[in-house]
């Protein structure tokens, strides 16, 4: 059992049941809640901040060993996690009013409004896992079934609060809703040795399968013109298949060599609709006027973008593009008046409103993507003495490619560019020793690496037509970069039986060659050009460092033990701008000073403790824990872009106490 502030309650258990000599089943369960570690700075206090928590999950597990060379091992699990869902915070209007991250009080602090976060998620599954082993090797045979049914309604605010921003309009209901449904397998078969030779290997072949369905709606509440953003995906496939195999071989008693092959092959498709809604209506004989408000999101109102009864909207006519639109509402708002408003300008008979023009919908989304590549390893380990050996390895990895959003071409063609894999090649060296350091037994192991990256993805603007004005965000394999790094992990027992463990990590992760339009500046075509060359990759500082202290104690009543974490991260950028903004003067870029895009964040040092107490028999324990002591608030992750300056920040100072018994 676990109870903590913010509300923090949760309990978790397990069971273990031996049924027969050679049948065991296993059941666990765990829950547990917390208020949000958002707060909700605006006047209306009834609605709940982002990032609370409601989960249930259970699994049972169970292994049939059918003889001495056969085993049966079958998991099912399940979860349901609810919540308040997408726990970002907006800072873009307090850069633009002069407040800096660092100054804000509270950057947890939003103006919420309007619609109240919501997620809905459930999570199950099935495995098996078949082993049997034969003379001189084994066969592993494993199979799982995956079902993920996710619903999420972002909480709606206007940022975070500063002095002088602290008025939201309660009755503005814009928000974003999500939908994901998926179903997926995992088949694998694998054949690897187990004798006693010098020869190790295995080898094998894998296939994922994925079926998807997704949906996004990002609607505007009462603006004078209708706008928003909807992406529905109702069939999305994916499937990736490799073989594999790696072998080692100990050619002496110090001396081993290892090697390792991948060939893997993907395949990609998804047909839907997506793009930007964009249309105003007026009073009729006013088509020049002022436009109406046009009302959606309001209470009562629900998104069901994946119940439509048909997608092709390819060529289809304003009114079918309405229809389309309408038949993706589940329901409508209590104060909801957009819908009335579509089925005036669509009805003959309806003479009040007119809408003279569209400006934007969605367009048909076709693409597919088919591609293969292979990755290895390599290397060997030399063992100087019986605590201190060498290592030096060579290994390859892709990031699956891909294709873009459909681009309709000005002949009506729909084109969905591709975009190759990332590819990293990595070459480490390195020691792993133990040893006596005086009096005090020390383990210290080192290594150094090297990572060449190259058709690295970022987003940029293309062109859509011959309109500049015409243009999409697309993956495009942009940039080269060159990861070095020094790795240190050490450990030391020290008098009075105190563990210290200590890991340095010294980083310089640098892009070298790659230029981009900045498409933080806006979505048209003339964006400034970049060049990236020089900068460092987004969330790699310089210089890592934990820390951990730990003590038991020994005593007639039982034992008591401590432990005391330190973890420091020297500055970082979230973004691949770096914190710099460029600006476009007379056809040359420069940097300007526009503080919208900041993504700098400083270094910082994170505290944790935990002190602990086990009675003699080993069956009750009780822990008292903290986190982030010092409650620092750092920016963990961020989305930066034209009108968005979006935080994600580390969790607040927590505590608790923690109790558990065995049985």
């Amino acid at each position: 059992m676990t109870t903590g502030n913010y509300s923090t309650f949760g309990v978790r258990g397990a069971v273990n049941l031996p049924v027969t000599d050679n049948f065991a089943v296993r059941f666990a369960a765990y829950t547990e809640e917390h208020d949000p570690y958002f707060s909700n700075a605006s006047a209306d206090s009834s609605l709940d901040a982002a990032g609370s928590e409601d989960v249930q999950s259970f699994r049972l597990s169970a292994l049939w060993e059918i003889s001495e060379a056969t085993s049966l091992y079958v998991v099912a699990d399940s979860t349901d996690e609810g919540g308040t869902g997408y726990p970002g915070a907006q800072i873009k209007q307090a850069l633009q009013n002069g407040y800096d991250f660092d100054d804000l009080d509270d950057p947890r602090e939003v103006l919420y409004r309007g619609t109240e976060g919501d997620l809905d998620s459930s999570h199950t599954g099935v495995m098996a896992v078949l082993t049997h082993e034969f003379d001189g090797f084994s066969v592993e045979l494993s199979s799982s079934y995956r079902d993920l049914d996710f619903e999420q309604v972002n909480a709606a605010n206007d940022g975070v609060y500063f002095p002088g921003h602290d008025e939201v309009n309660q009755q503005n209901y814009s928000s974003q809703y999500w939908i994901t449904l998926s179903e997926s397998t995992v088949h694998e078969l694998r054949l690897f040795s187990n004798g006693d030779g010098p020869l190790t290997w295995s080898t094998g072949i894998f296939h994922f399968q994925e079926d998807q369905q997704a949906a996004l709606f990002s609607l505007t509440d009462g603006g004078t013109w209708y706008t928003g953003t909807e992406w529905v995906m109702p069939d999305v496939d994916s499937s990736s298949t490799a073989v594999y195999a790696d072998l080692s071989y100990d050619f002496t008693d110090e001396l081993t060599a290892f090697a390792g092959i991948r060939h893997t092959t993907e395949e990609k498709s998804r047909f839907g609709t997506g793009g930007n809604w964009a249309f105003a209506f007026f009073e009729a004989g006013d088509e020049w006027g002022t436009a109406l408000p046009s009302r959606i999101g309001t209470p009562g109102f629900e998104y069901d973008g994946l119940g439509r009864s048909n997608y092709d909207i390819l060529g289809a006519s304003d009114a079918e593009l309405y229809a389309y639109l309408l038949d993706g509402i589940g329901s409508w708002g209590v104060d909801d008046n957009l819908d009335d408003q579509i089925a005036c300008v669509t009805d003959p008979s309806c003479t009040d409103i007119t809408m003279p023009w569209t400006v934007g919908a969605p367009v048909q989304q076709k693409g597919s993507y088919e591609d293969d590549y292979i990755d290895f390893r390599t290397g060997l380990t030399y063992q100087l003495t019986d605590s201190s050996m060498l290592f030096a390895s060579i290994a390859s990895g892709h990031k699956s490619g891909g294709f873009n959003d459909t681009l309709v071409m000005p002949d009506g063609e729909l084109v969905a560019e591709p975009y190759a894999p990332e590819k990293l090649v990595m070459y480490e060296v390195g020691t792993k020793n133990e040893f006596d350091l005086g009096p005090v037994p020390t383990r210290l192991n080192a290594s150094f690496f090297y990572y060449d990256y190259t058709d690295q993805v970022f987003q940029m603007i293309v062109a859509t037509g011959d309109d500049e004005s015409a243009s999409s965000l697309q993956n495009r394999n942009i940039a080269d970069s060159e990861i070095t790094g020094l790795e240190i992990e050490s450990k030391f027992l020290l008098p009075a039986n105190l563990p210290l463990d200590m890991t340095a990590l010294w980083l310089n992760a640098e892009i070298k060659e790659g230029v981009m339009a900045d498409t933080r500046q806006g979505w048209g075509t003339d964006l400034p050009i970049v060049d990236l060359s020089g900068n460092t990759l987004p969330l790699a500082p310089d210089f890592t460092f934990n820390l951990a202290l730990s003590q038991q104690i020994e005593s007639d009543l039982g034992t008591f033990d401590w432990t005391l974490s330190a973890q420091y991260r020297s500055d970082y950028y979230l973004t691949i701008w770096n914190n710099t903004d460029y600006d476009l003067v007379d056809g040359e870029t420069v940097v300007g000073s526009d503080p919208d895009y900041a993504d700098a964040v400083d270094g910082y040092l994170n505290l944790d403790a935990g002190l602990g107490f086990t009675d003699n028999s080993g069956r009750f324990r009780i822990e008292a824990y903290g986190a982030n002591l010092t409650d620092e608030v750092v920016s963990q992750k961020g989305i930066i872009d034209h009108g968005n300056n979006l935080r994600f920040t580390n969790l607040p100072r927590t505590y608790g106490m923690r109790f558990k018994v065995n049985f």
